[in-house]
């Protein structure tokens, strides 16, 4: 029904991410650097070169890739008046 959150997308990542042998793939939250929260959840697996996997979107990128798509792409899904930066 397509009705899940981020945050239950990310539950389903993991799984797959164990599934799929990828070694502690962790929980992570995207927040402004004055520590706003942005209320989004991604999965973050931590390598020589770090990604994230982001179910709720459908994407997997690595970090730098995946926050100038959150500022650029997404930036939609995000309130960044709010934050008053779009720095993440």
């Amino acid at each position: 029904m397509k009705r899940g959150n981020c945050a239950e997308s990310t539950y389903l990542a993991y799984i797959a991410a164990k599934i799929n042998g990828i070694k502690e793939p962790k929980f992570a939250y995207l927040t402004t650097p004055n520590e706003y929260d942005l209320d989004h959840s991604v999965l973050l697996i931590e390598d020589k070169k770090p990604y994230v996997i982001d179910a709720w979107l459908g994407f997997a990128d690595y970090v730098p890739n995946a926050i100038k798509r959150y500022q650029k792409e997404y930036r939609q899904c995000f309130n960044f008046k709010n934050a008053k930066t779009e720095k993440i």
